[in-house]
């Protein structure tokens, strides 16, 4: 065996090692050095390794760790060439849970030629773009979907790419999520990384958990928020929506909220905030139908009009609905 092979294994057995070790909590680079017989340098080294590959490592105050938690929140500013004047026009799908059997790829196709010919550019994706893994989906997932790296290369290729269109996301706290509490991976930058392998610039990662859309005027700015909260579906289809809005802190609520995770299509304006939630491109899972939760499939395409200091004065709402797949198909058992 070549000496360079020998040593990039002993890095990959350090790097293993450390991933291990980093997971149960911050350990100093000193002690770390002592355990492993490695110098400090060699130790960062193994750690910034370990961060090139997804996790999410931190170093700070000496100490190690890799973190399974994401720091939320980002901001996207709207190019002014893409505003029609005042106007602004845009897709909002979420949900789509690609690598699960119940993802509605013909569905999904559909929606983006629609958005296509009615000349969007942006499309803003409310999280769990892919299922992820976890002890209740598992039979759930397409052949090739049993990892992240498998999931990840499904959407790469599944994923509905159009001329023009940019595909906008965030991650959710689950599904995608799970890797990053189970594993301490860097989910939101790895998805980008592997798209962006895979040629698929048109996919755009934003932040984890939501991100605030800013859309400028000649005077001020319009505020959108993009969401994946937490918490199941309420009794009533409107009631998380609305307790969204009475929730945000006076002087700091957005003009309008796009809300993902719950599966659901609703508009609701509340307290001068204009709410949506953004439906999803999945049929009922087993999960859904033992928790009694329906799938609302289906996409937004809303087109807003802005005053010259930003405030939205005009909103069209399409909601793009679609039903089961045997309603398309004519089969009546089409999953049997």
């Amino acid at each position: 065996m070549k000496i360079s092979e020998v040593v990039k294994r002993n890095k990959q057995k350090l790097a293993d090692r450390l991933k291990r070790t980093l997971r149960r909590g911050p350990v100093t680079l000193e002690e770390l050095s002592s355990r492993y017989d490695r110098g400090v340098d060699q130790i960062r080294a193994a750690i910034e390794e370990l961060r090139e590959h997804g996790f999410n490592c931190q170093i700070k105050a000496g100490a190690a760790e890799i973190l399974r938690d994401m720091r939320a929140g980002g901001v996207h500013r709207i190019d002014k060439k893409l505003l029609n004047g005042r106007s602004y026009l845009f897709g909002v799908v979420s949900d789509t849970h690609l690598g699960s059997k119940y993802s509605r790829l013909d569905a999904l196709n559909a929606i983006y030629d629609r958005f296509q010919a009615e000349g969007v550019k942006d499309v803003y994706h409310g999280g769990n773009l892919i299922d992820g893994q976890s002890r209740f989906n598992r039979f759930d997932l397409v052949p090739g979907a049993d990892s992240f790296e498998g999931q990840l290369k499904i959407a790469a290729h599944d994923y509905p790419k159009r001329k023009g269109l940019t595909t906008h996301f965030i991650c959710g706290d689950d599904h995608e999520g799970w890797y990053a509490q189970r594993e301490g991976i860097n989910v939101g930058q790895v998805m980008q990384d592997r798209f962006a392998q895979a040629g698929r610039t048109d996919l755009h990662y934003l932040s984890y958990l939501e991100a605030d859309i800013l859309i400028p005027s000649a005077e001020g700015r319009a505020w959108i928020r993009l969401m994946h909260p937490g918490g199941g579906t309420a009794y009533a289809t409107s009631y998380n929506l609305q307790k969204i809005c009475e929730s945000f802190q006076g002087g700091e609520k957005p003009d309008m909220v796009l809300v993902a995770h719950y599966h659901k299509a609703d508009f609701e304006p509340t307290r001068d905030v204009l709410g949506f939630q953004t439906g999803c491109v999945q049929d009922q899972t087993p999960f859904m139908r033992k928790k009694r939760l329906q799938a609302h499939v289906g996409a937004w395409l809303i087109e807003t009009t802005q005053t010259a200091r930003g405030h939205f004065s005009r909103v069209k709402q399409e909601w793009m609905r679609f039903y089961d797949r045997g309603f398309y198909t004519g089969e009546k058992y089409p999953r049997w």
